[in-house]
């Protein structure tokens, strides 16, 4: 669970009163955050309040076809980012790397990036018949697929 409940004592005039709070690290910076649960008189009623609140991670399954679905195709947002990186790839460069792309896709389009583990990738490379240049680009390519993976 993301969020947990916790009761403090607080000072109003003369007397101690317990409140109920929750807490929970954002997932961006990686801080605690603490809050008030309105309203809530026991531990009950907190638990009840904490469930009605939207989770802090929403995990989406993201397969390597996705992620290479507009990869190396001009104007897309991945040639964008290589250009302000300042990689000025031409038409052929993209062609040829589109091309490992689809091959790539084609035998590991299914899997989630997290799912992909280096022997896959050189068991398949093994069994290729290419030259090693030829096997250099395609690395490069599931390379910058890794690269890109934070973008989704």
């Amino acid at each position: 669970m993301d969020y947990h409940v916790f009761r403090k004592p607080k000072k109003l005039k003369n007397k101690t009163v317990h409140r109920w709070y929750y807490y929970f690290y954002d997932p961006l910076t990686g801080k605690k955050v603490q809050k008030a649960c309105s309203c809530c008189k026991n531990q009950a009623e907190a638990y009840a309040y904490i469930s009605a609140l939207p989770p802090l991670f929403s995990e989406i399954k993201v397969n390597i076809a996705t992620i290479g679905k507009y990869m190396y195709i001009s104007g897309s947002d991945h040639v964008n980012r290589l250009e302000k990186l300042g990689k000025k790839p031409d038409f052929k460069t993209l062609r040829d790397k589109r091309h490992l792309l689809e091959l790539f896709i084609e035998e590991f389009g299914n899997y989630e990036i997290h799912e992909m583990t280096i022997p896959m990738i050189m068991n398949y490379l093994i069994q290729d018949e290419h030259s090693g240049s030829w096997k250099n680009n395609f690395l490069t390519v599931v390379g910058n697929v890794y690269d890109e993976a934070p973008f989704f």
